[in-house]
């Protein structure tokens, strides 16, 4: 059944059908070709019937039109109204065709179909030459859909693009391409059951709403996003699938981009992307990554649910996060926010970001983290095997008491190199289990209310090779904390802290210290000071040592601990209050304090107690001692000295 170049024109309100079709087609051809279809009724093209097996219907050329503006029908409903409508529930069994190119089909009214139609295992081919002006098209797959090829190009005012292949679980879509380019439209709803090699890729198009979802196990499916704008984007996979993957480029998404994602072997990329939130969910594993790069998230929302400009629950096992070059803005609680597990094999990786909390309101003291620039919530995250890497970030937070960063590893690492800057907040990073080889330094950073670094969530954990630095840092409150550490080390240097520095728990090998003040031994300056105590509970074993150099305590000094096996305390160039050393030191070990100024105006200015092994050395020398109270400037107390003393030139 051929039409071509003719014109069918329904004038009549009365009569619903400008072309009507109740011909059932089996290995047959319908063909309109360069024809104009135009009704004042309901339907300018309407079929009744299936096409079997072998039929084919092709629209080439075409301008199909309804003016009817009265809407009959609700949306979304079997189509009553429309340009072209397949009324069947079965319209296209398999083996059966549709062609559609170089039509131009408009409808009277926003909310009238397009194109409505049902597919039974036939084809679509409806390629970019395509037109609409307004409507709906909607396509529904009710069995297994493949090699199907949709694209919907150069169309505006349309209502709502809707594809599934959804009737039932166990229906998959193979092969299928689906193409939406320079569209302007509300709503893109495509849904599946399950996919094999289903790509979907919009461009330069101003879609509203996309949603993609695919409940069942997948793989390889693609959706790429390129220069479109919008308010979200919605893709849920939430079955793990294989060879997912998701390239968002250059678009602008004025609410959230939801992702549920499961998948092995699977790229998730977000780049040059703008957006009000970011939700991720779901599982990455096996070789999978999930990166943002040069993107905005800048959450202005202050609901309850939007407290979160960037949120994610995924669970990564053997996979990859990196967020680089990115801005992540809130004027919310948390900036970044995980509660997934971070497992073997993952690394987490910030570089050159800007993260940024404007929040206000003070938390109560020790909550969790429900204010933080970078906040990870469970308890036990970052799981053996794992690490986290931070280079290059500027992160602040809108009040003094909030978390810059949150993290409590699981026998994860710790990567924090020099380059990050804090302004304001606090850091806390409480290992669950033993810490190994982790790099944590804090340098150039200002008005930070507190550091906590600890690793004594069981007496047996041990911190193993930890190296951990504060430099050119104002810092209120410094708390190192282990039950035991082996060539740990603990670096403070040109630091201004406002409050008290504690550092609590034994150290133990030749690479294990603690320095306070200055690196250079000649520098005559006190580049490091602590406002409140400092308090050093540490035993030092096996080479350890501990040196204060160039530092200024305001207040108290206390030294305690047991040094034995060549372990050493200097004290050098200080300027200190009251200082109390409480060590017992063993053969081999020794105590000094050099060419310091202690001022002091009740208890005795420096006091030495402990027991003092034969072998072991105290030398105080040099050092200037003032007191206007009742107390000692020197006070050797010990209850066993044995070693060699020397107090010379002070």
């Amino acid at each position: 059944l051929l039409i071509d170049q003719s014109t069918i024109e329904n004038t009549l309100t009365s009569v619903q059908k400008a072309f009507e079709n109740t011909a059932l087609f089996t290995g047959a051809l319908l063909e309109i070709r360069r024809s104009r279809i135009l009704t004042a009724g309901y339907f300018a093209m309407y079929f009744g019937s299936n096409v079997n097996a072998g039929g084919v219907h092709r629209f080439i050329d075409n301008e199909i039109k309804t003016t009817l503006t009265a809407s009959l029908g609700v949306a979304g409903t079997q189509p009553k109204q429309g340009a072209i409508g397949y009324y069947s529930t079965y319209a296209f069994q398999a083996g059966s065709l549709l062609q559609m190119s170089g039509n131009n089909i408009s409808v009277g009214s926003f909310e009238f179909f397009a194109l409505y139609l049902n597919l039974n295992g036939g084809r679509i081919v409806h390629d970019h030459t395509n037109r609409y002006n307004g409507g709906e098209v909607y396509i529904n797959h009710v069995t297994h859909s493949n090699n199907n090829y949709f694209v919907v190009n150069g169309s505006s005012n349309m209502a709502r693009i809707k594809y599934y292949c959804r009737a039932a679980t166990t229906y998959i879509s193979t092969n299928d391409v689906i193409g939406i380019y320079d569209v302007t439209i509300p709503i893109v709803d495509i849904a599946i059951a399950k996919a094999a090699n289903l790509y979907i890729d919009t461009a330069n198009s101003a879609i509203a709403s996309l949603t993609l979802s695919i409940t069942g196990a997948s793989n390889n499916v693609t959706l790429r996003q390129h220069n479109n704008s919008g308010d979200d984007l919605d893709v849920s996979i939430p079955t793990a699938s294989d060879e997912v993957m998701v390239f968002l480029t250059d678009n602008v998404y004025s609410d959230s981009v939801t992702m549920n994602v499961a998948g092995t072997n699977s790229l998730v990329v977000v780049n040059r992307t703008s957006m009000g939130r970011a939700v991720i969910k779901g599982y990455f594993s096996a070789g999978s990554s999930l990166l943002f790069d040069q993107t905005t998230i800048e959450n202005k929302l202050t609901t309850l649910d939007g407290q979160k400009a960037f949120y994610s629950t995924v669970v990564f096992n053997m996979a990859l996060f990196e967020m680089r070059r990115c801005r992540v803005l809130t004027v919310e609680r948390l900036a970044i926010y995980f509660a997934g597990r971070v497992e073997t094999g993952t690394v987490h990786r910030f570089i050159d970001n800007d993260i940024k909390t404007t929040y206000t309101v003070t938390q109560a003291s020790g909550q969790i983290p429900i204010q933080a620039a970078i906040g990870y919530y469970e308890t036990t995250l970052f799981y053996t095997g794992s690490v986290l890497e931070m280079s290059g970030n500027n992160i602040s937070v809108g009040v003094s008491a909030a978390y810059g960063l949150y993290v409590n590893p699981s026998g994860g690492r710790i990567v924090h190199d020099h380059t990050n800057r804090y302004n304001g907040g606090e850091i806390s990073i409480k290992h669950a289990t033993h810490s190994n080889n982790n790099y944590f330094v804090v340098n150039g950073s200002t008005n930070m209310v507190r550091i906590t670094y600890s690793c004594r969530a069981d007496s047996s954990y041990i911190s193993t090779s930890d190296l951990i630095g504060i430099y050119d840092s104002a810092v209120g409150i410094i708390i190192f904390s282990v039950y035991s550490g082996v060539n740990t080390s603990v670096t403070l240097s040109n630091v201004l802290s406002t409050g008290s520095v504690s550092i609590t728990g034994s150290l133990t090998g030749p690479m294990a210290f603690i320095s306070i003040g200055a690196t250079p031994s000649t520098s005559t300056s006190t580049t490091t000071t602590i406002g409140g105590a400092l308090t050093i509970a540490s035993p030092l074993l096996n080479g350890a040592y501990l040196s204060l150099t160039n530092l200024k305590v305001v207040s108290s000094t206390t030294l305690s601990g047991g040094l034995s096996g060549d372990a050493h305390v200097v004290v050098s160039k200080c300027t200190l209050g009251v200082v109390s050393v409480s060590s017992s030191v063993g053969s081999g070990c020794s105590v000094t304090v050099n060419g310091s100024t202690l001022v002091g105006t009740s208890s005795s200015l420096l006091t030495v107690s402990g027991v003092h092994d034969l072998g072991s050395k105290l030398t105080v020398s040099g050092n200037t001692l003032t007191t206007s109270g009742a107390g000692k400037c020197i006070d050797v107390t010990t209850t066993s000295l044995k070693g060699a003393v020397s107090i010379t030139n002070n």
